[in-house]
């Protein structure tokens, strides 16, 4: 695959814990135990796609989805209603006044430029009273994710990408343990099956960590979200962190967790926590994109050697359809870590050089020359030999009658140095 260049489109589905959820309902049976407004609750549902979030969104303040601070400047949220008039639904990026989203599959656009934005989705019931929860499940508002460009790299550079398993010597855990825990248990077989490498780093102690250094331009952390899952931290070189919670009703493979972009071409730190005692937080695989190089491990850019080119998928335009998610496979194994040139979720594809090609094409063509000259350098040393003509003997005598006649030299008879004696005159007598 060659690299990558411009925004790519990121898909968030609605289980992402980059999404704050108020209220949250973990389940459609713990409505009754909130009184009088629940309906106005976030409520997780299991679908083909993974996980959706539903609402009635009845009570005076509606429901709020917030996305985490993201380095993009466009996004298009997507969700069904039962029918046009029975939610409103308005967004604000940053401090940008509300402005309603009449349809799901709208693109929304950061008035200012910023390193980072926020959007925050209102979904308000029209009806009024319980007019939307009257008609039960079928009659609420879901929400299916986001999409959102994100630019890897700066300036619309190519870049490239590289992957490493949760289970990398690179990475410095502290307090974490690896594959699934028995009794207790955190992390299911199921969801360790489902994610990158069929290997999953988890911990269910406060304060537990993950250290990770990197080069390259842009980081993207993937990871587990589920019930048995609480608040995590993510710091880049020291600044201040992003907290998100990747509770969730269902538990989900392969979800993004963090992702910084647009940052400089040279080497970070990225640390993540676990906030929360008793409550788990499961790595499965980090990803890097840079210009020329993306590599992982303290001082990795001194000795790295280029991969293969290759990229993310080529930007996409939004679709009105939801956003898919990963779901859980029926098996388990173990992976070795693995640094890659490939694509988002760990999969590549093999390219061709372009300029490897073009350079051995060149350097034929110059020894085809260097190879003629030489040969022309050689003829001319080389002797010619005298041309020997052969002549058929029994064509010689025919070749006589065509010699030149300077070659025949024809004197008069009165110069030539023999005579011969005349004829005598009269009769010779007879001899008896």
């Amino acid at each position: 695959m060659s690299p990558t260049s411009g925004p790519q489109v990121l898909r968030l589905p609605a289980s992402s814990p980059l999404f704050d959820y108020s209220p949250y309902i973990r389940r459609l049976d713990d409505i009754s135990s909130h009184g009088e407004g629940a309906h106005a609750g976030w409520i997780g549902v299991s679908n083909a796609n993974g996980e959706e979030l539903m609402t009635y969104g009845e009570d005076k303040d509606g429901a709020w989805i917030v996305l985490k601070d993201i380095a993009s400047q466009t996004f298009t949220p997507f969700f069904s209603t039962p029918s046009p008039d029975a939610y409103e639904v308005t967004a604000q990026i940053d401090s940008d006044p509300l402005t309603v989203v009449p349809r799901s599959g709208i693109r929304l656009n950061a008035s200012t430029i910023a390193p980072t934005h926020q959007v925050r989705l209102l979904v308000a019931c029209r009806l009024g009273g319980n007019g939307c929860s009257a008609s039960g499940p079928t009659a609420a508002f879901s929400f299916h994710g986001m999409d959102s460009e994100v630019a890897l790299s700066p300036d619309s550079q190519l870049a490239l990408n590289a992957t490493l398993d949760d289970s990398s010597k690179h990475i410095v855990y502290q307090g974490f343990a690896a594959g699934t825990q028995s009794g207790n248990s955190i992390i299911n077989d199921a969801i360790v099956a489902a994610s990158q490498g069929n290997t999953l780093s988890y911990t269910s102690s406060g304060g537990a960590t993950a250290g990770l250094h990197f080069t390259g331009t842009s980081i993207q952390i993937q990871g587990t979200t589920g019930s048995t899952l609480g608040t995590y931290s993510v710091s880049l070189d020291n600044g201040p962190p992003l907290i998100a919670n990747a509770t969730r009703s269902i538990f989900s493979a392969q979800q993004l967790m963090f992702l910084a972009s647009d940052l400089k071409q040279q080497e970070h730190h990225v640390v993540v926590s676990n906030l929360e005692e008793g409550k788990g937080l499961a790595l499965d695989a980090f990803m890097a994109w840079g210009q020329g190089v993306a590599c992982f491990g303290q001082g990795c850019a001194a000795g790295y050697t280029a991969p293969a080119p290759s990229s993310l998928p080529p930007s996409q335009t939004p679709s009105p359809g939801p956003p898919s998610t990963n779901t859980a496979a029926p098996t388990s194994t173990q992976a070795e870590p693995v640094q890659q040139s490939g694509v988002p979720g760990g999969r590549t594809d093999g390219g061709s050089n372009i300029g490897a090609i073009i350079g051995a094409i060149f350097g034929v063509l110059l020894a085809l020359v260097i190879l003629f000259v030489i040969y022309r350098c050689w003829r001319r040393k080389r002797p010619e030999k005298e041309e020997v003509v052969e002549i058929n003997p029994w064509d010689e005598a025919n070749m006589l009658t065509k010699q030149p006649n300077h070659f025949v030299r024809v004197d008069p008879k009165e110069q030539m140095p023999y005579r011969f004696a005349s004829a005598p005159t009269g009769l010779m007598p007879c001899r008896s």
